[in-house]
């Protein structure tokens, strides 16, 4: 912060550690390099690597425990990346690293890394799908973003398949459909089993009414099966938004949103309820945003 404005900061979080740490110093460098360059055939192959100060002392409560992520002072991000274009295929693989040190010592390098891998293919113009693979091992905490299910920001602690598709119907109309059918790595006590599993499901469709005016409904749907839990509950979170976008101008445009939630937690609460109550909540929001270009 300066002058009383606080910046926008980087945190190293996942969603099942109690601790979310922002970043005070940071360094690091990225290193790309085209094997392949070609308008039909390409690959690329990426190397990242970073070091975090988050501040001294600072205590990382996961899942599970992970009693080696207490007293720490940087993190450490390794990550490699390819991404290729052949016979039509779109290809990439990601894997990424996060090492926990108290001063010099690398004391947390087990069980914290992410993969996701995946595949697709365009039908043409108007039809493409993708498959993939991801697993996030419990210990794996970084800064920014490597995805969401509900409202759990940055998933860990899961494995598992993902396959979407999206069609251009017109110029007009778009449709997109995702699936992520995941379980748990299994890998810490008190983390997720592989009796644990969650279903994912995201259906898009955006409409141009006119030149000027276009509407979009989304929804989401998270459907646990909670096998570690007597009597292996299920619970829902299901999320339903509608978006007006009406363009003002040629670089100004108004957009309103407005979503409805209904969660069950089927009595399980914390995490899992969706909301405050351990059973059903329901609720709605509406914000609107107005942008201009220049």
């Amino acid at each position: 912060s300066t002058g009383g404005f606080v910046f926008n900061r980087l945190f190293v979080q996942n969603h099942n550690s109690t601790t979310s740490r922002p970043i005070d110093q940071f360094a690091g460098a990225r290193l790309e390099f085209d094997a392949i360059r070609g308008e039909d055939t390409n690959l690329t192959v990426g190397a990242t690597y970073y070091a975090a100060g988050i501040g001294a002392g600072q205590n990382f409560n996961f899942a599970g425990g992970a009693p080696e992520a207490a007293n720490i002072d940087r993190v450490d991000v390794f990550g490699a990346d390819i991404k290729a274009k052949f016979a039509g295929f779109n290809i990439g693989i990601e894997y990424a690293q996060s090492d926990f040190l108290r001063d010099t010592d690398r004391v947390l390098s087990k069980d914290n890394w992410a993969l996701d891998a995946n595949l697709g293919y365009n039908f043409g113009p108007n039809l493409g799908i993708t498959a993939g693979y991801r697993e996030v091992r419990p210990y794996f905490a970084a800064p920014g973003a490597w995805g969401r299910i509900g409202y759990l920001y940055n998933p860990s602690d899961l494995r598992g398949f993902y396959a979407g598709v999206n069609y251009t119907a017109s110029e007009d109309l778009k449709i997109n459909l995702t699936g992520a059918f995941l379980e748990g790595t299994g890998r810490v006590a008190g983390g997720y089993t592989k009796n644990d599993e969650v279903i994912q499901v995201l259906a898009g469709v955006d409409y141009r009414l006119t030149e000027r005016l276009n509407v979009s409904l989304n929804y989401e749907g998270v459907f646990w099966k909670l096998g570690s839990v007597a009597g292996s509950p299920k619970p829902v979170w299901n999320y339903f938004t509608l978006g007006v976008g009406y363009n003002l101008g040629e670089n100004t445009a108004l957009n309103v949103l407005y979503q409805v939630i209904d969660t069950d937690g089927k009595g399980v609460g914390g995490v899992f309820s969706g909301g405050p109550a351990p059973g059903k909540n329901s609720g709605a929001v509406a914000a609107t945003t107005l942008s201009v270009k220049f």
